[in-house]
């Protein structure tokens, strides 16, 4: 991988990953969204701005993520962005909402950062 290409894919699990934080403050505590119809569900969504804004940043990334392609194999590339999106979220969760970490969750964020390096140094 080239370090344009690296760039492009931080900056992607970056932003989605900010972007799941503000999903998760737009829709916390509010599980039936949808419990008055779909128009007044998608009314709801889109007068919250945490959800404006994550939605965006869900454009932000994809957009990062289209640059990396032209530049990384899809094969090294997907697993990198996600792999590292979700261990940006892993911390998200921990730091942001307070959510338990535990021994399994911890080894699987090993085990994921372990398969991170293999595929991008092998691939």
């Amino acid at each position: 991988m080239d370090k344009t290409g690296i760039l492009f894919l931080l900056s992607s699990a970056i932003t989605n990953a900010i972007a799941n934080g503000f999903l998760k403050t737009a829709f916390a505590g509010n599980a039936n969204i949808f419990g008055d119809g779909l128009i007044k569900g998608l009314i709801k969504i889109a007068a919250n701005p945490y959800a404006v804004l994550g939605a965006i940043l869900f454009g932000v990334s994809f957009l990062f993520f289209g640059s990396a392609l032209a530049r990384v194999n899809l094969s090294s590339a997907y697993p990198f962005m996600a792999g590292t999106a979700f261990l940006l979220i892993f911390l998200i969760s921990a730091l942001f909402f307070k959510e338990q970490i535990n021994i399994w969750s911890a080894f699987g964020a090993f085990c994921i950062i372990s398969g991170i390096i293999l595929i991008s140094v092998k691939g």
